[in-house]
């Protein structure tokens, strides 16, 4: 969503405000976070990437979980069908609902 030029740009923008006019909330790991925000520096640069920092974590819910947690949420996932807000094709590996 960071980078207009993307594929999925205006996808992301529209999935965006379904979310929030779900009143959905979004949560974010660091580790995800951590991996975008290399992601945008590398593409639109560190000044970009500082602003895109401040308006993700004002619009998500930041979590900083344990490893107990990731293999709780994957049971969830899976055990309730719950979608994955992502573009990334491993989670179709995984057989995982990616959120359209």
């Amino acid at each position: 969503m960071a980078d207009p030029p993307d594929q999925y740009h205006t996808r992301a923008g529209e999935e965006l405000d379904r979310v929030i006019a779900a009143g959905t909330s979004v949560a974010v790991t660091y580790l995800t976070l951590a991996e975008a925000y290399t992601l945008v520096v590398r593409r639109l640069g560190p000044a970009y990437a500082h602003r895109w920092l401040g308006q993700l974590a004002d619009g998500s819910m930041l979590i900083n979980p344990e490893a107990r947690d990731y293999l709780r949420a994957f049971d969830l996932i899976s055990r309730l069908s719950l979608a994955v807000w992502t573009y990334d094709r491993h989670f179709d590996l995984l057989k995982i609902k990616r959120w359209t």
